[in-house]
């Protein structure tokens, strides 16, 4: 089953207080799916979570608001 994080109806505040815990817990899980949206402030701090934590990405050209964490 895939392992999705849906930014959506979430604040900043709750993703940067979600992410990176549901990130690590399912990191043995991946390609994980996180949705968004086109907020580039979200963007930002999924990124910012994933980066540090040196995880690869892959983001599609038909959807940007989906980072695919491999």
């Amino acid at each position: 089953m895939q392992k999705t994080f849906d930014c959506h109806q979430k604040t900043y505040f709750e993703v940067e207080d979600q992410f990176e815990n549901w990130l690590l817990v399912h990191q043995d899980q991946r390609p994980l799916h996180v949705i968004t949206g086109r907020s580039d402030k979200m963007k930002s701090l999924v990124m910012k979570e994933i980066k540090k934590h040196e995880f690869q990405i892959s983001e599609w050209h038909y959807n940007p608001g989906l980072i695919i964490v491999l």
